[in-house]
């Protein structure tokens, strides 16, 4: 079987806490080596693109900021190309039992 591409978790597979997991690097390099390409996805909602590409600088990991997709940036992905469908909203639905209408409205 052929491998068209790989996802990489970030926390727990490059890093744990502080420290850079042992082997890691040398697993991005044989992606490379293989013409296998990567990018790398997080779930952190509370943390930029930017301040994930230098803290991954920081462990030793030169991983351009494109490179990485958070959930943020998955969103708004979405949202662009229209995967909000027809008709949907911004707006978060009603708590059952109120009026969905704002104040003053």
């Amino acid at each position: 079987m052929k491998i068209g591409a790989v996802l990489i978790d970030i926390d727990g597979v490059l890093y744990v806490g502080d420290r850079p997991v042992a082997g890691a690097g040398e697993a991005l390099r044989e992606l490379d080596r293989r013409g296998i390409p990567y990018r790398f996805v997080s779930n952190t909602t509370r943390r930029s693109r930017r301040s994930v590409a230098q803290r991954l600088q920081i462990l030793g990991y030169a991983i351009p900021e494109p490179w990485i997709v958070t959930a943020p940036v998955a969103a708004a992905a979405h949202l662009r190309e229209g995967g909000a469908g027809p008709g949907a909203s911004s707006s978060p639905p009603p708590t059952p039992g109120r009026t969905s209408r704002r104040p003053g409205s």
